[in-house]
């Protein structure tokens, strides 16, 4: 289930050349805008001179939405403002469409209404939903570009959002809601103070202006979790709630109308489903059974079919049949299957990609991109919530190939999902699983020649989400590709490293470690200086997190998952040789995470052990210091040399 907001409009990579066609002005609203000429940061790609929507709400319930976007073009970077996407589906109308070029030199261009291009989402295998693009081509740094469309639809909901900015630096953004004598409204504000809305009649006008540009430095949010966000719900008067939501109850149930088609499992479905369990005596193996066969057996495809078909599975029995289906069809079908061995289960709705994106303040299905299954279960088993009113409930993905029964993928573990359960549905924090769930191992076998050469067998374990992030990497290439990719990330370690043997046990279970083993051979590694051999004991992977040079950091830290990674490095001296000095032990522990890096010497060989763990998913901006601290001491550790001496 992908869903979609219709007003949203995404800057796209693509710069294209558009017809145009000479105007002899601008409207007096596009004018209006060019009076804030200083009040923005130019070393901004673009700004964002107007941001506005206003939406008109009907009393049948059909809304009417005028849009104006401009933006003036910085750098040549910034060009790729000029082009604006607007999606639509089979119940929703777009019209009055135009768009202007102000270049620099004052000549306005008006985009001809032929030129606008109309296409359909890619890679779905089916879709309602298509989009009009509208671009400009020749773009000078300076012009101002700026568009204006209408879009009519039923909302599926009495809902909507409005991001004051996504990324960029905004002079005004404003959103505005017009509705019906009598309805009232309920107004959301996040990542912002209270942003109290101008009130006349029964119009609404919520409004920011000269917003700086968001900032991003790694590892942190995505820009939606940081972007100031008004959300709404109006209601109708009366106490009509058909489309209304004040409670996730209440989205429970709408959400239970829509997506529990099936009350009993079809013949198919449950042939197959007692096929894959016979002989299975526990619960959670005929689970992992279905969920299993679901996931690799299910081939997952993107099929859009507009607002209500964005939350409506297909029949259980047509998704077996086929063998393919989007995220709300596997789930309904492994749903019926559970069913079908008497097993209950529920659907999840979530989002995916940002852990941070779903407000509880919020109870609305339009904060969902994504569904997943709930099953009941009496016995532990992984990624487990006990819960008053839904009882032990273990969490699974069966979109996700590589993540097993007993495990979530990282970027869901910590979110918000709604269990869809009629009236005691409830918005509910997914479990996060303990860093040592997740963990790679490498062993080292290091035999150093007196010459500087080495050569290392190594062996790599990967656990958990680390094992299911790196088989999706690997899913993605060819085991060529891969393996040159590899060879190319231990030659920024070792410059001329020659990585050979390469053995990884690509076709096993996602419920086993995933396990590396290749050698590396490399010349000239250790320094000779005389008698001295000069050698950095940490060989490979001596940066394992992000370099953080910014000194100050507005938002806080966003690891991807709590993860282990340790490294056992068994060096052994070349004959006649023997050690002269080591690197001190190094040992850190902060509230979110410790580093290791130990030295044991013996009269042939030296032992480095180091070990990182990361024990939160997020740090807030408050302690960058501290993590800056952190990660520099890690990484000026991991750099030092040990030094040996002919004797």
């Amino acid at each position: 289930m992908r869903r979609f907001n219709l007003a949203a409009i995404q800057l796209a990579v693509l710069f294209l050349l558009a017809g145009n066609s000479r105007a002899d002005s601008v409207p007096d609203w596009v004018r209006a805008t060019l009076e804030s000429a200083d009040r923005y940061d130019k070393s901004a790609p673009f700004v964002v001179l107007l941001d506005e929507r206003m939406t008109t709400v009907k009393d049948n319930g059909k809304a009417e939405t005028r849009s104006r976007y401009v933006v003036r073009v910085l750098t040549q970077e910034g060009r790729l403002a000029a082009r604006r996407e607007i999606q639509y589906d089979s119940q929703t109308k777009i019209s009055d469409l135009h768009a202007w070029h102000l270049r620099a030199d004052q000549k306005v261009f008006e985009l001809e209404s032929d030129k606008v291009i109309e296409q359909s989402i890619p890679d779905d295998l089916y879709s309602e939903i298509r989009s009009k693009v509208v671009r400009f081509g020749e773009v000078d740094i300076g012009s101002v570009v700026a568009f204006e469309w209408v879009q009519k639809e039923k909302p599926l909901v009495n809902q909507d959002y409005h991001f004051f900015q996504t990324g960029s630096p905004v002079v005004t953004s404003r959103y505005q809601l017009n509705l019906p004598a009598g309805w009232r409204v309920e107004s959301f504000v996040f990542n912002h103070q209270p942003i109290k809305p101008v009130v006349t009649a029964n119009s609404y006008t919520w409004q920011l202006q000269d917003l700086s540009a968001i900032k991003q430095d790694i590892w942190t949010p995505e820009v939606t979790a940081l972007s100031p966000c008004v959300a709404v719900s109006y209601f109708p008067p009366g106490g009509a709630r058909k489309r209304t939501f004040s409670s996730w109850q209440d989205v429970s149930r709408w959400a239970e109308q829509l997506m529990q088609r099936q009350l009993r499992a079809p013949l198919v479905v449950q042939t197959k489903a007692e096929e894959l369990t016979s002989g299975l005596a526990t619960e959670f193996e005929k689970v992992r059974a279905i969920g299993r066969w679901v996931q690799k057996d299910i081939r997952y495809v993107s099929i859009q079919l507009g607002a209500v078909g964005g939350y409506m599975p297909n029949a259980a029995d047509a998704v077996l049949t086929k063998g393919y289906g989007d995220c709300k069809d596997k789930t309904a079908l492994m749903q019926a299957m559970l069913r079908a061995v008497g097993i209950n289960s529920h659907i999840v709705l979530v989002f995916s990609g940002d852990p941070i994106r779903v407000r509880p303040e919020f109870p609305s299905p339009l904060q969902f991109n994504h569904a997943i299954i709930a099953v009941d279960m009496r016995s532990d088993a992984g990624v487990m919530l006990g819960h008053p009113r839904l009882g032990r409930l273990l969490f699974f993905d069966p979109t996700d190939s590589v993540t097993p029964l007993g495990d979530l993928p990282y970027y869901l573990q910590g979110s918000h999902g709604l269990v869809v359960k009629g009236e005691i549905g409830d918005l509910v924090r997914l479990p996060v699983r303990p860093e040592e769930t997740n963990t790679v191992r490498r062993e080292f076998a290091v035999r150093v020649e007196a010459s500087g050469e080495i050569l290392a067998e190594i062996k790599e374990t990967f656990t958990g989400q680390l094992a299911s992030v790196t088989r999706h990497k690997m899913a993605s290439s060819s085991p060529e590709d891969y393996a040159k990719e590899m060879s190319s990330r231990v030659a920024r370690d070792i410059p001329g490293a020659v990585v050979s043997g390469l053995r990884i046990n690509r076709d096993s279970s996602p419920d086993e470690p995933l396990v590396f083993e290749y050698t590396i051979k490399a010349s000239n590694y250790a320094n000779r200086l005389g008698r001295l051999l000069v050698i950095r004991p940490v060989l490979v992977w001596v940066q394992q997190a992000p370099v953080f040079t910014r000194t100050e950091r507005e938002f806080p830290v966003m690891f991807e998952m709590k993860s282990v990674k340790e490294d056992t490095i068994t060096i052994a001296l070349p004959d006649g040789f023997k050690l002269d000095e080591v690197p001190l032990d190094t040992e850190i522990k902060r509230s979110f995470g410790e580093f290791n890096l130990s030295y044991r010497a013996s009269e042939r060989q030296v032992v480095v052990r180091r070990r990182l763990a990361i024990s939160k998913q997020m740090v807030p901006a408050a302690e960058y210091a501290e993590i800056k601290k952190f990660f520099d001491h890690t990484q000026s550790a991991s750099q030092s040399s040990m030094v040996l001496v002919s004797q």
